[in-house]
């Protein structure tokens, strides 16, 4: 039986650079948020984009606040590492891996708590 019909929550994780949010930033938020009960974003460091990326037009403050703003995020993981570890994954159910520049569904991974 689906978790969210037993009244238990069910957190979706979804993470990234987030610079220079816009609307594609927000309709993914949405989305993911239509999955669960909680969705909860990971914000990559400003070290961890320049690191993968190059580095980041908006600094980690901006970006984190651009996040928290959004109507569909419940909680925001700041300095979020760029590839995924067991600390954070242990705070989530499922996590989102999406592509750029459309931000279509590549996969959801159950995880262990």
């Amino acid at each position: 039986e689906d978790e969210t019909k037993k009244g238990g929550e069910v957190r979706i994780f979804m993470d990234g650079a987030f610079d220079m949010m816009h609307y594609g930033h927000m309709n993914a938020f949405r989305l993911a948020r239509s999955l669960g009960t909680h969705l909860v974003v990971g914000v990559n460091s400003d070290e961890s984009i320049k690191e993968c990326k190059g580095p980041p037009l908006m600094n980690d403050e901006e970006r984190l606040t651009m996040v928290q703003g959004c109507k569909f995020v419940d909680d925001v993981v700041p300095e979020c590492p760029y590839v995924m570890n067991s600390e954070v994954r242990r705070k989530i159910d499922f996590c989102l891996f999406c592509y750029w520049p459309y931000f279509a569904l590549k996969s959801v991974l159950r995880c262990s708590i």
